[in-house]
């Protein structure tokens, strides 16, 4: 085994309720009433994906400014109600497998928000950062797995 990938969301940190929360009101906005239990059955899912199913539910059809709006406002609202911690034991677990294998996290949420968690709880431990900005099917598809396994640097540790 070099590698060992991770999901941020619900796996390293504790952040869904926040992102649940900031989906909520970004819909609620947009006139669309949502569930916190239809934004848990999407996880993993990447903010085009979200937008375009809960739209769809609601009997509408997504216009690519719907994505890039809603988008948007979820990302402000998320980051002004976000209180993400990392789940217990999981800063020590990263320190001790990092200088071992090769670490990646493969996360359907955003660029920017996966970048700033990762640097605020996990600074320097990964080498492959996989977001939902980074492909065009998000999880469950495996494209983002694939696209982290194919990584070099995913590849590249030698280890014992």
């Amino acid at each position: 085994m070099k590698a060992i990938i991770f999901d941020m969301d619900g796996v390293l940190v504790d952040s869904m309720p926040y992102h649940a929360e900031a989906w909520q009101q970004a819909f609620a906005e947009a006139g669309i009433s949502v569930k916190k239990s239809e934004i848990y059955e999407l996880e993993g899912s990447n903010h085009m994906q979200t937008v375009d199913i809960i739209i769809r539910r609601a009997g509408r059809v997504p216009a690519d400014k719907d994505a890039e709006e809603l988008s948007r406002r979820k990302i402000e609202i998320f980051n002004r109600i976000e209180q993400v911690m990392p789940f217990d034991g999981m800063k020590e677990l990263i320190a001790e497998l990092a200088p071992v294998y090769r670490l990646a996290v493969v996360s359907g949420s955003n660029r920017k928000t996966v970048h700033a968690l990762i640097n605020k709880f996990f600074r320097g431990a990964f080498q492959v950062i996989i977001t939902g900005d980074d492909v065009k099917k998000s999880k469950p598809d495996p494209e983002p797995y694939l696209k982290a396994v194919e990584s070099s640097e995913c590849q590249s540790k030698n280890v014992s």
